[in-house]
């Protein structure tokens, strides 16, 4: 049975990664090094430019009203309206930081949308039959669904009523661009009542983003 190597511990042998030639693959190879790594230069460590005016923010806040919470940072961090991480980005697709499974390509969208349509057989077809996406992104699971929706089950596409719920004003606008380019109209909400919904609540990586304690 494989046993996996223990870390290196303080003053032994580090082990740093260096570029491959190799085009698509960036870290690769590994190269032992003698000297400890100098923890206090590494760059990624440094405040970055556009990320000082939210670290001021939060200084501010500190000053004004005490210390605050890891809930209160992680908060401002992601949702700040000004500096926030999601507050002028789009951080997810190929040019982001990281993909989802619906930026991934449309498949996705449809498996959901037959998950959707075996559901609302289940629930007896009811019209309207609320779909209720909370943290949709780019608005591309919406996107997915509501075509699949209309070339595969014409039936559930007219009783679908599909409902967004997005905190983020940037993601806002990325959804209805994307939304209108397809020629599908979705509702927004900006609170909901789960008991009042007839049909499906769903998201995709959203409790990850829940600012936590």
């Amino acid at each position: 049975m494989h046993t996996p190597r223990p870390f290196g511990k303080r003053g032994s042998r580090q082990i740093v990664r260096t570029p491959s030639s190799v085009p698509g693959r960036r870290w690769p190879h590994w190269q032992p090094q003698d000297d400890p790594l100098p923890w206090g230069q590494m760059d990624e460590f440094a405040p970055q430019r556009d990320c000082l005016p939210l670290r001021q923010a939060i200084v501010e806040r500190i000053a004004r009203e005490g210390r605050i919470t890891f809930r209160d940072f992680m908060e401002m961090a992601l949702y700040h309206p000004l500096h926030g991480y999601y507050a002028h980005r789009l951080p997810f697709g190929p040019q982001g930081d990281y993909v989802t499974s619906p930026e991934a390509g449309p498949l996705f969208g449809a498996l959901v949308g037959r998950q959707l349509a075996e559901m609302w057989e289940v629930m007896g077809r009811p019209r309207p039959f609320q779909v209720v996406e909370m943290g949709p992104g780019r608005g591309t699971l919406a996107r997915d669904v509501l075509l699949w929706a209309q070339r595969a089950r014409p039936d559930l596409s007219e009783a679908l009523d599909y409902c967004i719920m997005e905190r983020s004003a940037s993601l806002r606008a990325a959804q209805e661009q994307a939304l209108a380019c397809a020629g599908l109209r979705v509702r927004h909400l900006s609170c909901l009542a789960p008991a009042s919904v007839e049909g499906c609540i769903l998201s995709n990586e959203l409790v990850d983003s829940f600012p936590v304690h």
